[in-house]
């Protein structure tokens, strides 16, 4: 039968069965190591924030429990067709108004046609890139007075490289949206540094001193690039740029995570 089948240039059924089931494996067998190096990167930058993780399930996203300034804060994370983080921080009191911030693509009519007027930062550049509106336009105008606005838009570009970045200020929650899923730590890093640089705009909250940010130094008080904490031992050096790393966040990335840098192998801090 099997060279019948052969000469008729078909394989026989069984043949084509076991074949599938290979296939299939394979595809689960990646998947199993997909969630599971997924939910050591939450269950690591839950533990670097201070919070808890919990797993995503068929019906519920993953999602990261911490603080913020003191205040509730999550962070849910979506895969599939349509990706996306968004960070949630609960806010102490109404603020007195809303605003919403975005990359700048609609038309200028329809813009305000969907949202209202919009707010300018006097900066052209910034204009340009991004759409600031809200009510009333005291409360932007607080939070890009000119004593911080340098500040407020750099941290509103230290997420300009996150697709489909909006951040909204309601009533009682300051949210931050990126369509794009968390596969990088410092992405989400981003996104609370930035989360809890607005809190302190629009309360003029003294910074958390539970979350500290910094850049990595030359010496063994600085901080690791991927998590930003203080590094302690072990530790491992990038060979090109000298640039000292946690062994576990440098395993977890594979590389320097340096600004600038080229990806080399490390070694470890003697």
């Amino acid at each position: 039968m099997i060279e019948i089948a052969a000469h008729h240039g078909e394989l026989p059924a069984f043949v084509r069965l076991i074949g599938f089931a290979i296939v299939l494996v394979v595809l689960w067998l990646r998947s199993r190591d997909g969630r599971r190096k997924r939910r050591l990167l939450y269950e690591r930058l839950a533990g670097r924030l201070g919070g808890r993780y919990t797993p995503a399930t068929v019906f519920t996203d993953h999602e990261l429990h911490f603080s913020i300034l003191d205040r509730p804060s999550h962070l849910v994370v979506r895969r599939g067709r349509q990706p996306s983080a968004s960070l949630g921080i609960v806010l102490p009191r109404d603020p007195g108004g809303w605003i919403r911030i975005c990359r700048s693509k609609l038309p200028e009519i329809l813009g305000v046609l969907l949202h209202g007027p919009r707010f300018r930062t006097g900066d052209p550049r910034f204009d340009q890139d991004y759409r600031i509106q809200g009510h009333p336009p005291s409360l932007a105008g607080r939070i890009f007075s000119p004593q911080r606005r340098q500040e407020a838009m750099n941290a509103v570009r230290r997420l300009h490289l996150r697709s489909g970045f909006t951040l909204e200020v309601r009533s009682d929650l300051l949210e931050l949206r990126i369509q794009e899923t968390i596969e990088d730590p410092r992405v989400a890093l981003d996104l609370v540094r930035t989360g809890e640089d607005f809190l302190r705009f629009l309360f003029d909250l003294d910074a958390d001193p539970g979350i500290e940010w910094g850049e990595c130094r030359e010496h063994l008080s600085g901080r690791c690039p991927i998590c930003t904490t203080v590094l302690r031992e072990p530790l491992v050096r990038c060979e090109r740029c000298r640039s000292p790393h946690h062994q576990e966040c440098w395993e977890y990335l594979g590389r320097c995570a340096t600004y600038g840098c080229d990806p080399k192998s490390g070694q470890r801090v003697a």
